[in-house]
């Protein structure tokens, strides 16, 4: 199971070996997981895509959830930063 800054998440290549375009990165809702996306868009073809379980929420459960959206934004930039995508995701 890929973990990083302690959120779970699941990354598609797409089908392809190197895409030039920045990751797209899929965040739940409240309430939800990352299965909440739609397969189709959880393996989009030719992008590369990254689908997080949010802390307290799906494989992330362990971790407490945070009380703010500030608190979930913070944390989702420490995890873009620990696998590398900070700055260039969309």
């Amino acid at each position: 199971m890929p973990r990083s800054a302690g959120i779970y998440y699941e990354v598609s290549d797409g089908g392809v070996d190197e895409v030039d375009r920045p990751p797209l990165i899929l965040i739940h809702g409240a309430g939800g997981n990352r299965l909440h996306w739609p397969i189709a868009l959880r393996r989009l073809e030719g992008e590369q895509v990254y689908i997080l379980d949010l802390p307290g929420h799906g494989n992330s459960s362990a971790l407490p959830g945070e009380r703010t959206i500030r608190g979930y934004v913070d944390r989702v930039i420490e995890w873009m930063s620990a696998v590398g995508c900070e700055g260039r995701a969309v």
